[in-house]
């Protein structure tokens, strides 16, 4: 008897831990980002309240952060405030799991010049 509690006890948190565990957080790097035109950025996983990052540069130097994004949020629309020709990253974390992932490089295309552009990329 007490073999059979404890193996359906197993069972169940087996069964509850495969529940509440999140896919793991996913970020997708831009196929086409241009200057002044908004680029759709996307995730997939992850759990909480999301936090992204614009990253300057081979050293991946913060510029731009939005912090606080929606938990059933895996899209946000980035106004791509930042110079034609820049080398670009993007980084994003959760506020559950505090995992932190990072997307390939780009490179910001040619666009419009009627946003303000953030100086230091």
């Amino acid at each position: 008897m007490f073999m059979k509690i404890i193996a359906r006890f197993t069972t169940f948190a087996i069964v509850a831990s495969s529940v509440s565990a999140a896919d793991p957080l996913v970020l997708n790097t831009p196929a086409d980002a241009h200057q002044c035109i908004p680029t759709l950025i996307t995730w997939s996983g992850g759990n909480g309240l999301f936090f992204l990052r614009v990253l300057s540069g081979i050293e991946r130097n913060p510029i731009q952060e939005f912090g606080g994004l929606p938990a059933d949020q895996h899209s946000f629309l980035w106004q791509t405030n930042v110079a034609s020709g820049s080398l670009v990253s993007l980084d994003l974390a959760d506020d559950v799991g505090g995992e932190l992932v990072q997307s390939g490089f780009f490179v910001i295309g040619d666009g419009p010049s009627n946003c303000t552009l953030v100086q230091d990329a």
